[in-house]
Protein backbone atom coordinates (compact mmCIF):
# COMPACT_ATOMS: atom_id res chain seq x y z
CA UNK A 1 0.00 0.00 0.00
CA UNK A 2 1.42 3.39 -0.97
CA UNK A 3 0.64 6.52 1.03
CA UNK A 4 1.15 10.14 0.11
CA UNK A 5 4.59 11.36 -0.95
CA UNK A 6 5.63 7.86 -2.04
CA UNK A 7 6.06 6.47 1.47
CA UNK A 8 5.19 2.79 1.56
CA UNK A 9 4.95 0.14 4.28
CA UNK A 10 8.54 -1.02 3.86
CA UNK A 11 9.74 2.47 4.83
CA UNK A 12 7.95 2.17 8.17
CA UNK A 13 9.26 -1.36 8.67
CA UNK A 14 12.82 -0.16 8.07
CA UNK A 15 12.37 2.80 10.42
CA UNK A 16 10.86 0.59 13.14
CA UNK A 17 13.74 -1.86 12.72
CA UNK A 18 16.24 1.01 12.99
CA UNK A 19 14.61 2.38 16.15
CA UNK A 20 14.44 -1.06 17.76
CA UNK A 21 18.10 -1.68 16.96
CA UNK A 22 19.06 1.74 18.32
CA UNK A 23 17.05 1.18 21.48
CA UNK A 24 18.70 -2.20 21.94
CA UNK A 25 22.15 -0.64 21.59
CA UNK A 26 21.25 2.10 24.07
CA UNK A 27 20.01 -0.51 26.54
CA UNK A 28 23.20 -2.54 26.12
CA UNK A 29 25.39 0.53 26.63
CA UNK A 30 23.48 1.31 29.83
CA UNK A 31 23.19 -2.22 31.26
CA UNK A 32 26.71 -3.46 30.52
CA UNK A 33 28.58 -0.70 32.44
CA UNK A 34 26.20 -1.11 35.38
CA UNK A 35 26.88 -4.85 35.35
CA UNK A 36 30.64 -4.32 35.17
CA UNK A 37 30.58 -1.86 38.08
CA UNK A 38 28.39 -4.24 40.11
CA UNK A 39 30.76 -7.13 39.41
CA UNK A 40 33.78 -5.00 40.34
CA UNK A 41 32.16 -3.88 43.62
CA UNK A 42 31.22 -7.49 44.42
CA UNK A 43 34.75 -8.73 43.79
CA UNK A 44 36.38 -5.92 45.76
CA UNK A 45 34.00 -6.32 48.70
CA UNK A 46 34.56 -10.09 48.74
CA UNK A 47 38.25 -9.42 49.39
CA UNK A 48 37.45 -7.52 52.59
CA UNK A 49 34.70 -9.82 53.89
CA UNK A 50 35.98 -12.66 56.05
CA UNK A 51 34.42 -16.10 55.72
CA UNK A 52 35.24 -16.93 59.34
CA UNK A 53 32.49 -16.27 61.85
CA UNK A 54 33.51 -13.97 64.67
CA UNK A 55 33.04 -15.21 68.23
CA UNK A 56 30.60 -13.15 70.26
CA UNK A 57 33.17 -12.97 73.08
CA UNK A 58 35.64 -11.26 70.77
CA UNK A 59 32.96 -8.85 69.58
CA UNK A 60 32.07 -7.82 73.14
CA UNK A 61 35.74 -7.16 73.91
CA UNK A 62 35.78 -4.53 71.19
CA UNK A 63 32.65 -2.88 72.58
CA UNK A 64 34.02 -2.62 76.15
Amino acid sequence: MVWRYGVDATYFMVMINFHLRRNLLVAVFIIVPIGVVWLFITLVSSIFISDDNMNLGEATNYIE
